[in-house]
């Protein structure tokens, strides 16, 4: 299985809440740039799976509008905060193989660490690509880092 761990675009300062961020001009080129790099290194995801936060959705449509054949869902687990096994759980209900989540640190850096046992700066739009045939710990490998 190949899953894609996605830090949104750069946002706005917090105004609000900070669910309802948005991303700023430069948040939603490089989101778009990072989609481009995957797409270059002949990888399409067949799912998108994004956080509810609006920052996380707008990186998500970035990315969608260039990979249109992926389907897209909002997720409600992939928030800042939640818990690791809940989104395994949901993950483990998913049948493609093929797997890429836009989401928020801490959460992207944690998975990443517990998938592979990497340590890696998640900047706004990295992209981690992990292959594994397990979600469970350090059963993963980094492929690469965008």
């Amino acid at each position: 299985m190949k899953l894609w761990i996605m830090r949104h675009g750069e946002a706005n300062p917090m105004i609000d809440s900070d669910a309802n961020r948005t991303l700023t001009s430069w948040g939603h080129a490089e989101s778009r740039s990072s989609a481009e790099e995957v797409l270059r290194k002949g990888e399409r995801p067949d799912i998108l799976l994004a956080s509810p936060y609006r920052r996380a959705q707008q990186t998500a449509i970035e990315v969608h509008s260039l990979m249109p054949e992926a389907r897209l869902e909002t997720v409600e687990c992939l928030t800042p905060e939640s818990p690791r096994d809940e989104i395994f759980s949901y993950l483990d209900g998913i049948l493609e193989t093929r797997i890429m989540l836009v989401s928020h640190q801490p959460l992207v850096s944690l998975l990443v660490d517990f998938l592979s046992g990497q340590q890696i700066s998640m900047r706004t739009a990295c992209v981690a690509l992990i292959e594994s045939e397990y979600w469970s710990r350090k059963q993963g490998e980094l492929k690469w880092v965008i």
